[in-house]
């Protein structure tokens, strides 16, 4: 919950106005499943999907919560 509301709301702050290109928006799903399997403590070599990683994080995908916003 902390990472969401300081993490995610820095990360996305003024995201409604942005010009969003394909390439942008995947440096920022890059970052927020890097940083959620640090807080997860899952390796890379466990080889668990990006999918099953938002699901035990409770948590969307960046891109849904752009649209959202």
């Amino acid at each position: 919950m902390v990472y969401h509301a300081v993490v995610v709301s820095t990360l996305l702050y003024g995201c409604e106005t942005w010009t969003l290109y394909r390439r942008d928006l995947k440096k920022l799903e890059q970052f927020h499943e890097r940083k959620l399997r640090q807080l997860l403590q899952i390796n890379c070599e466990d080889h668990i999907t990006n999918n099953a990683v938002l699901e035990r994080g409770r948590t969307r995908s960046i891109e849904a919560i752009i649209i959202r916003h």
